[in-house]
């Protein structure tokens, strides 16, 4: 029998940086880019002009700031706001720290995105229990590498991800047959539409995907075309595209940006100690060490 996870951790750049310094968790958190095709930041890694926030973590958007504001839009809201320019280098360090996590699970794992991990869990029940014992592993994994995570478990990858993104616990097992049943309530937003695509639907009435299930295939087919078939599918939970695998880099790497100017070989110790204390995890969870 197929049997898919989906390991999803929220706003993962903001995440990113909480992992490369954790005692910005607590504290509300946004990262700025400047407005355009992609986040730049200027000399230095500090943000240039008319810069915007990319994301922000849970404690920010609990006082209203959400991406895309402006950073004097979001002060306004809440003055004592941490902000943190966007690094490439964390993005990627922080996304290849929770597949290997992954990896620490199953031989078999899927880059889904930023702060998304598809993970082939056929077979894994006999090596760690029952389906919910093999979702506490991947949490414990993620949490071994920096992260909060929510895993979800189900035949297809499509409804352990829409699970998951929506789930309001850290753990969801879909039993078998009851995919179109877990999927019935989850809001439309969760497919990520085009607007235009999502606009008709709207105005055909359809709110959650199993509203969208619900339609007829044929009348998908003739009034939305190949972007309307792709969205019935995933509310159906169906998957359309083959799983590939992701293999690991040929090396390890990790980042660390500062606010402040290193002078000492005693500041830079303190640096690197943060540096390897993350890499360290990174092999221990993938059942690696370094001498």
């Amino acid at each position: 029998m197929s049997r898919f996870a989906c390991v999803w951790v929220d706003w993962f750049t903001a995440a990113a940086a909480e992992r490369c310094e954790p005692a910005l968790r607590d504290r509300p958190l946004v990262i700025l880019g400047v407005r355009g095709d992609s986040p730049t930041v200027g000399r230095g890694g500090a943000p240039t002009a008319n810069t915007t926030i990319i994301d922000a973590n849970a404690a920010a958007r609990a006082e209203g700031v959400r991406p895309g504001m402006t950073e004097t839009e979001a002060r306004a809201r809440w003055p004592s706001l941490v902000s943190r320019p966007w690094a490439d280098a964390h993005v990627a360090s922080a996304r290849h720290a929770l597949l290997e996590a992954a990896l620490g699970v199953s031989p078999r794992v899927e880059d889904a995105g930023a702060g998304i991990v598809h993970v082939d869990a056929a077979g894994l029940m006999r090596l760690h229990g029952d389906a919910a014992a093999v979702g506490r592993r991947l949490l414990r994994q993620a949490e071994r590498v920096g992260f909060a995570a929510r895993v979800a478990l189900a035949e297809s990858r499509t409804v352990a991800r829409l699970v998951a993104a929506s789930a309001s616990g850290s753990l969801t097992v879909v039993p078998a047959g009851s995919e179109e049943r877990a999927l019935a309530a989850v809001p439309l937003a969760a497919l990520g539409l085009d607007a235009h695509l999502a606009a008709a639907l709207a105005q055909w009435g359809v709110r959650t995907l199993g509203e969208l299930a619900a339609l007829p295939r044929a009348g998908v087919a003739m009034r939305l075309g190949p972007a309307g078939l792709d969205a019935h599918d995933r509310a159906l939970g169906r998957d359309r595209e083959p799983f590939r695998a992701w293999t690991p880099p040929p090396f390890w790497e990790e980042a660390q940006g500062l606010e402040w100017e290193v002078d000492s070989l005693g500041a830079l110790a303190l640096v690197l100690e943060r540096v390897l204390e993350r890499l360290c995890a990174r092999l221990a969870a993938a059942h690696l060490a370094a001498d």
